[in-house]
């Protein structure tokens, strides 16, 4: 290498035989026998350009957990929470909507059609969670979520209705937090279809609940 010149470490090996720092006979015959110190420290910034670079370094080629989303088992086993969730929340409202004969309390008549309403729902999400397990690669649950033990120990049928609606809002952030970290299209749409049927279930439970003991506590022969 000539005296007094100093390599320009961004400066690649054609340019700097080109610059006349390295000959090119020399460079032809052992390019990397001839370069310094000074010009090997030249290298990395050359070899960054090109396309065999780390695959860390491309976010298109990351995979979901590497970019913050939801790995394929993860997935699969949060899906089955919410699937056992759903089932046991479908019984409820069915065993709700059907009580047993010979119940002296009165029940609202827009009460079974309310319950009836909630179990096609939780039904229907039932169906959906099932067919993105399997689609995912996963084994749908046949287990029914504790819930429904709870729910169905409660006598009262506005006050079960009133657990049933704390097991929806469960279901509603349960689905807020996964939703951020779900990259599949189709599992989102499906899932935020699912978030927004539950909070409209949510809305039309309080409703009803505020009628119905408003009408309960209100008595049944006013003073004249």
């Amino acid at each position: 290498m000539p005296q007094g010149h100093a390599v320009n470490p961004r400066k690649s090996w054609p340019e700097l035989v080109k610059s006349g720092i390295f000959t090119a006979t020399a460079s032809r015959k052992r390019p990397a026998a001839w370069m310094t110190s000074q010009a090997r420290s030249a290298a990395p910034y050359h070899d960054m350009t090109k396309k065999n670079a780390s695959p860390v370094c491309y976010a298109a080629d990351a995979d979901d957990a590497y970019m913050g989303y939801a790995p394929r088992s993860e997935l699969i086993a949060a899906l089955n929470i919410l699937l056992e969730a759903e089932r046991a929340g479908a019984k409820v409202a069915l065993a709700s909507a059907n009580p047993p004969t010979g119940r002296n309390d009165p029940i609202h008549p827009a009460y079974r059609p309310l319950m009836l309403s909630v179990r096609d729902d939780e039904a229907r999400w039932c169906t959906m969670l099932t067919r993105q397990i399997r689609r995912l690669g996963g084994a749908p649950s046949a287990r029914t979520g504790e819930f429904y033990g709870k729910a169905m120990a409660i006598i009262d049928p506005l006050d079960r209705l009133t657990f049933l609606n704390r097991g929806q809002a469960w279901v509603v952030r349960t689905l807020e937090d996964l939703l951020r970290r779900v990259r599949d299209d189709d599992l989102h749409t499906d899932l935020r279809a699912m978030l927004d049927s539950h909070r409209e279930n949510i809305d039309h439970a309080d409703a009803f609940l505020s009628t119905a003991r408003t009408a309960n506590s209100s008595p049944a022969h006013p003073d004249p």
